[in-house]
């Protein structure tokens, strides 16, 4: 632990970099949101959701990327793998409301057609309302599962135990949604409820 609290140190001066070269907007930091996102064209096979949906190769898309410094900070004595199991799934579910706001409010919110992201952290990720497919084994993505399989060691808490015990299982998937699902489930009560705790405040 003491050497994974030495790295994530490390890792978190990376993290500001990457950032900036990727050009990753943070979803309303103030309120500690999960995501960061980019708007940007959809390339890749066709993505049929849930919905009946399709996000279709040139499809206005927001790339989501969870900011996995800010929620390896919120892990910080947590232990047990179904807590942090748990508590990962909480943290995700509470920033998924920002994110419906953000679409919503977005410039080019009309062109937007879904959400699109890709983890290796995906357990739990069709209870939030994702669809999940597995990912073309392109050397590119074997790349990005290689990235990410050493960002969980370097950060998460059990991360060398889950290496160890089930290396097999912990490969990169894509998560989706369409807008219309997002705002469904999390851009109606939830959006109003934040309305109203901002106006109390004001």
């Amino acid at each position: 632990m003491v050497l994974n609290a030495a790295l994530l140190q490390v890792w978190q001066t990376f993290d500001q970099w990457y950032q900036q070269l990727m050009k990753l907007q943070p979803v309303n930091p103030a309120e500690e949101n999960l995501f960061r996102v980019q708007i940007l064209r959809y390339s890749g096979q066709p993505l049929q959701t849930s919905d009946g949906g399709v996000i279709e190769e040139g499809d206005l898309i927001c790339k989501i990327h969870l900011h996995n410094c800010l929620l390896m900070q919120k892990l910080k004595g947590i232990t047990h793998q179904n807590r942090l199991g748990l508590y990962t799934l909480k943290e995700i579910r509470r920033s998924l409301p920002g994110l419906a706001r953000f679409v919503r409010t977005h410039p080019d919110e009309a062109l937007i057609k879904g959400i699109v992201g890709t983890t290796i952290l995906y357990r739990g990720a069709s209870q939030l309302g994702f669809s999940i497919a597995e990912m073309p084994p392109n050397f590119y993505n074997q790349m990005k599962n290689g990235y990410l399989l050493w960002m969980l060691w370097l950060c998460h808490p059990e991360g060398r135990r889950r290496l160890q015990r089930n290396p097999e299982k912990l490969r990169v998937k894509q998560l989706f949604m369409t807008k219309e699902q997002l705002y469904q489930k999390y851009g109606g009560q939830q959006e109003d409820s934040y309305a109203t705790k901002s106006v109390a405040r004001h």
